[in-house]
């Protein structure tokens, strides 16, 4: 069912103020279908820009690498798509606006691409990108009708699917057009996705130097400049999905993925995410690029596509600004299949929904409960007599039309009106993915747990000769505590206190003595400041862990919205299908609110020793948590007939 956007629809006119002609060279596609231009390709995520202060230029500009799931013909055109608009967090809330400033970009693609280059010279194979005809593609906010950058590069030989070619893009800020204008390459940062491909300089970055600097031949100007601190809050930058369109045959998928943070994969490449012997792509990514569980499934299967998530990371942000800016991306890209956001970032602002009032007037998507029942609007009016049922649609109220959600308990703080608010959302995000690419199959995932596995300490001391760290915490605890099993302990003041374990880092028990737990740290760090600490046990098993508010078993917002969508499609909501990531990442692999246990489950088995987790912070998930989840999404056979349908 899937359909690039349609002439005349909404976000087909929007698509094409900026659509580029191309010709599709004879006996494109390959097997005789007619050819179609989608995204198809691995490794292509969001790029982050987060310079706070100048530095000099990368003497060899590491290239991202990305690998095409379809053949390309010498002569033919790729094209590297950029919205421009930012996905990043202006003044802490997560939307999607116009970026705000003056930027200047060019883009360049190397084919061959070669991993071991380390000087200038050897970017000589690049071909330079050109976007509405000129090489540096100049964007002043507020001027001229484009809503993204189309990079169109002329293939300079048969590229075979599978074969990596590397990206570059350059950014220039010209903050009002004063000052001098500086290049600085799009910055990757561990712990969040890429543009295209790895993260952290996995390619052609010097160990321990994040990247060798110096001046770059190929450039005029050496020094990278911060974007303004108004763009998101407290550090400037740009956070920018990417995708590459080429032409394929129309039997052939592509996904767009549109999730927060989770499908993002901000975690990857965390501390226990990788091991010796074991290759998960690190830092950050499989071994094609992909973050993200989904993109990881899709690759898995064989279907190409980009992933644009961490965006407005909440269909509540979605729905409040810019969502019509990423629905028109979606439709350039061509995709046949959408995977929707999970609800994480929405389990605790929600209202309850009410009851269903005589003579009320109702629009499309408003929810309302009668009868101990929740129902959705699906046609506006009003009415009389109150909705009542389990039909799906076809339920008269009057002049309004309703469709039967789900059973619901109105006891005062019972989170299963909140799930039935939601589910409302859930249905204008739908609808208005529909509506915007024709044809598209809507796949909507289920969420990870969330949850915490921290005791408070009653001491800890730090030996600055031998760098042990060690903290006492209760004995129940300790007996449950074995020596290998990785722990964090975070001092109150600051967080890490100098001493502490860092972010998402956990490091392994080196000695269990009475009740102090010991791990290593380097010799010689500052003394910590703080007077209290916490050990996080991590979760590496569920009987360590505790759901957070929103995500108990059973009967929290979570529990309510999975037990619709495990339903799909055969819900009121025009959901094709489900992603169910909660059932491949929680402990017992639950399907029904019955079996929930709210907790990460363990790998390879609950409870089994562990020298990493699937999470490190309790809601994201590390590099081999997202391939692990992939792996039990791959094989859903259901879940896989829906990706790779096309019409």
């Amino acid at each position: 069912m899937g359909a690039a956007a349609a002439a005349g629809t909404s976000v087909g006119t929007l698509a094409a103020s900026v659509e580029h002609a191309f010709g599709l060279p004879p006996g494109a596609g390959g097997d005789g279908a007619v050819p179609v231009r989608r995204a198809a390709a691995w490794g292509t995520s969001a790029t982050n820009v987060k310079e706070t202060a100048g530095s000099t230029q990368s003497a060899y500009l590491a290239r991202d690498p990305i690998w095409l799931t379809s053949p390309v013909k010498a002569g033919e055109e790729i094209e590297f798509a950029y919205p421009l608009w930012t996905n990043e967090r202006i003044s802490g809330v997560c939307q999607e606006v116009l970026i705000e400033e003056a930027n200047d970009f060019q883009f360049a693609m190397e084919y061959p691409f070669t991993d071991s280059a380390t000087v200038s010279a050897d970017l000589g194979r690049r071909i330079e990108g050109k976007a509405n005809g000129r090489k540096t593609y100049s964007y002043v906010p507020g001027q001229g009708s484009d809503i993204m950058m189309v990079f169109k590069v002329t293939a300079p030989a048969d590229i075979p699917a599978g074969v990596p070619v590397g990206v570059l893009l350059l950014q220039d800020n010209v903050a009002g057009r004063t000052g001098a204008v500086v290049n600085k390459r799009i910055a990757r940062i561990c712990g969040s996705s890429t543009f295209m491909g790895r993260k952290g300089g996995s390619y052609n970055v010097a160990s321990g130097t994040g990247g060798a600097l110096g001046a770059d031949l190929t450039m005029t100007r050496t020094a990278f400049t911060a974007n303004s601190p108004l763009q998101t809050g407290s550090a400037g930058g740009l956070m920018l999905p990417g995708a590459v369109r080429i032409a394929v045959p129309s039997t052939t998928s592509s996904v767009y993925v549109d999730d927060n943070s989770i499908g993002q994969g901000s975690n990857e490449g965390a501390g226990e995410s990788s091991a010796a012997g074991i290759d998960y792509g690190d830092v950050g990514g499989d071994a094609y690029g992909n973050t993200g569980y989904a993109m990881r499934t899709c690759q898995k299967l064989g279907i190409g596509g980009t992933n644009g998530s961490r965006g407005a990371d909440s269909i509540s942000n979605h729905l409040s600004a810019g969502f019509s800016r990423r629905l028109a991306f979606a439709a350039w890209c061509g995709a046949t299949s959408y995977i929707g956001m999970n609800m994480h970032n929405d389990a605790l602002n929600q209202a309850p929904a009410q009851a269903w009032a005589p003579g009320a007037t109702y629009a499309p998507d408003d929810v309302v409960i009668s009868g101990g029942r929740g129902y959705l609007c699906l046609a506006a009016g009003s009415g009389t007599v109150a909705p009542a049922g389990t039909a799906l649609s076809g339920i008269a109220s009057g002049t309004a039309q309703w469709g039967y959600l789900d059973e619901v308990d109105i006891t005062a703080g019972k989170a299963s009106s909140l799930g039935i608010t939601y589910l409302g959302k859930i249905s204008a995000y739908v609808r208005a993915i529909k509506a915007a690419i024709p044809g598209v199959n809507v796949v909507m995932p289920t969420s990870t747990p969330d949850a915490t596995s921290a005791v408070v300490a009653s001491a800890y001391a730090y030996d600055a000769t031998s760098g042990e760290l060690r903290a006492t915490i209760d004995a129940a605890t300790i007996a449950q505590l074995k020596v290998g099993d990785l722990i964090r302990i975070q001092l109150a003041a600051p967080s890490d206190a100098k001493v502490g374990t860092r972010g998402v880092t956990n490091w392994p028990i080196i000695r269990i003595e009475g009740d102090d737990v010991v791990i290593q740290r380097a010799a010689g760090l500052p003394a910590p400041t703080s007077e209290t600490a916490t050990v996080v046990t991590g979760w590496t098993r569920p009987d360590f862990q505790t759901p957070n508010a929103g995500f108990t078993a059973g009967n929290s917002i979570r529990s309510v919205t999975h037990r619709y969508l495990r339903r799909a499609p055969s819900v009121a909501i025009p959901i094709d299908g489900v992603m169910d990531l909660a059932r491949v990442t929680e402990s017992g692999n639950p399907v029904t609110l019955e079996t929930e246990t709210g907790v990460f489950a363990s790998f390879p088995a609950d409870g089994a020793p562990l020298a990493f987790a699937i999470s490190s912070d309790g809601g994201h998930l590390t590099s081999l948590g997202n391939d692990v989840a992939a792996a039990g999404l791959a094989a859903d056979a259901a879940l896989a007939a829906i990706l790779r349908r096309t019409a």
